[in-house]
């Protein structure tokens, strides 16, 4: 008896198609289930500031054990290798070398203003994002290629800033690939490259906090795009950050890593292609240790009550506005129950695209670090 079955491509595809869209829903209402278990069990208190400050502690020793993988055993002191490279027009220039562990360091550009040098002065961790450096950060460009940070490193200092620019995982040599790569590798060792980094950054206050230049409890932190990601979690697991602003990247996360459908609708209504990171490469976005998503209103619920600016423009084609708007309803929110809604800003750009804008979030960083 002979059996006649159909193996073409075609035929393989169709019924592929059917098994995915079952296996899809399935995952997608697990993913749905298990998120808001997760997130009825975070609950900050409002009843009063040292409350809320207490409940904050235990969900940001959460995050960093559950949502990051957990932090390595925090070397006493810090060690930097340092060389100056001359003068820019604020201050003097050094790239720096900070040790973060033994054989591991995190390379940065250091501005130091003249008046530092005098008077110690704040500080801004100032992070580059995604193709970036921190020599965008600085003002020096890249041939060919738009910096869409807006030398805004050189101008703090030249507002009397000390600024420290690190190298995050995400410039040339590899860019994304070599993120993709070391992510990998952190979570076949039980962690995540995101975890890692915001360890880094935590470094690089310890480093900031031996500079005779820097008041250490005024040290700020602002970052666009990855930078801005870093910066929504550095501030977040990091109380020693004592302002915050997050540029074109805070958004609605549910909706930016999983309804590409649902931004693709909005892009055409906008004229924009916004997409999510369910359709991308940026494999080092999805880990066991991101699962649950931590919204973003949630993470800056962990910097409160310290200072907190989203920073937006209206024409990014990665960010929807108008989510970054909603889920920044959420934090202000939450600020104006303790009292303190002055310590939350939006930024909205209403030519602005993906870059950093400047002018209302150095304000913002003169009000409540100078």
């Amino acid at each position: 008896m002979s059996v006649k079955i159909d193996s073409t491509s075609n035929a393989l595809s169709e019924r592929g198609v059917e098994r995915n869209k079952k296996l899809e829903a399935y995952f997608r209402q697990v993913l749905a289930i298990h998120h808001k278990k997760w997130a009825d069990s975070i609950v900050f208190d409002y009843t009063s500031l040292e409350r809320y400050c207490a409940s904050a502690e235990a969900i940001r020793h959460r995050l960093i054990n559950e949502g990051l993988g957990g932090w390595p055993e925090r070397p006493v002191g810090i060690k930097a290798k340092e060389e100056y490279l001359g003068e820019l027009e604020p201050g003097s220039l050094y790239r720096v070398e900070v040790e973060i562990l033994p054989d591991v360091i995190m390379p940065a550009l250091l501005l130091v203003p003249g008046n530092a040098k005098k008077r110690p002065a704040s500080a801004i961790i100032c992070q580059h994002g995604f193709g970036g450096s921190p020599e965008w950060v600085m003002g020096f460009g890249t041939p060919r290629e738009m910096n869409y940070m807006n030398s805004c490193g050189h101008r703090l200092a030249s507002a009397g800033y000390v600024v420290l620019a690190p190298h995050i995982v995400c410039s040339p040599p590899g860019i994304d690939r070599d993120r993709v790569r070391f992510d990998r590798l952190a979570r076949l060792a039980g962690n995540s490259l995101l975890g890692f980094e915001m360890f880094e950054i935590s470094r690089m206050v310890d480093y900031l906090q031996t500079r005779p230049e820097v008041v250490p409890n005024r040290i700020g932190m602002y970052g666009i795009s990855q930078g801005g990601l870093s910066t929504l979690f550095a501030a977040a697991c990091e109380p020693r950050i004592r302002a915050a602003v997050c540029s074109c990247y805070f958004n609605n996360r549910w909706r930016k890593m999983l309804e590409g459908e649902w931004l693709a609708e909005r892009g055409r209504e906008e004229s924009q292609q916004y997409g999510d990171y369910m359709s991308t490469g940026e494999d080092d976005k999805f880990n066991p240790w991101s699962a649950p998503l931590w919204p973003d209103h949630v993470l800056s619920g962990l910097i409160c009550p310290r200072p907190f600016m989203v920073e937006t423009g209206r024409y990014d084609p990665v960010i929807y506005w108008r989510d970054a708007v909603e889920e920044f309803k959420k934090v202000q929110e939450g600020y104006r129950k303790l009292g303190i809604e002055e310590r939350a800003a939006l930024s909205l750009n209403e030519r602005g695209w993906h870059e950093i804008f400047y002018d209302d979030a150095k304000r913002f960083l003169d009000k409540w670090l100078m």
